[in-house]
């Protein structure tokens, strides 16, 4: 078992003990244990067949909420997922695109008017502002992940 996981379950059942007493077990349980286990979003940078990069904003469940532009070189990769933490908490950075009520985008600018990325297809309106909200709360703090080198994929797949 990993022993950094482990010794935050210790450190985390030993604060319940402190902060519920006798009840610290179902405290410990119910709300703290949860906590560690959520995957925190983050960037992944990938490499096409054809040598081009681009990188995915993974939301806390896994899924791909935001898919960036291809670049021809991976600082311009890291530069953009760089624009899209700085511009993705205003709200004028989104320009929806709905057509109907069956499909719905959305598109993050930069304050140049650049395309930073682009969302999936979502089947309700509603449905894309959800992803617009996960978006602005996840990017400004998500880490990147780099998997366009052999080390990177081998030291990165056990997480």
């Amino acid at each position: 078992m990993n022993k950094g996981l482990t010794s935050r379950r210790t450190t985390a059942y030993r604060e319940a003990i402190l902060k519920a007493g006798s009840l610290a077990l179902p405290f410990y349980i119910a709300v703290l244990m949860p906590r560690m286990y959520i995957m925190p979003a983050k960037f992944e940078i990938r490499k096409s067949k054809t040598g081009q990069y681009t990188f995915n904003l993974l939301a806390l469940n896994g899924k791909v909420i935001l898919t960036g532009e291809v670049c021809t070189t991976k600082i311009d990769v890291v530069r953009h997922i760089e624009s899209v933490k700085k511009y993705a908490a205003n709200n004028g950075n989104y320009q929806r695109r709905a057509s109907g009520k069956e499909v719905s985008s959305f598109v993050l600018k930069g304050a140049n008017g650049h395309i930073l990325g682009k969302s999936r297809m979502y089947s309700s309106i509603a449905g894309m502002e959800k992803g617009i909200a996960s978006v602005k709360a996840n990017a400004p703090c998500a880490r990147v992940y780099d998997w366009t080198t052999e080390t990177d994929n081998a030291s990165q797949r056990g997480y």
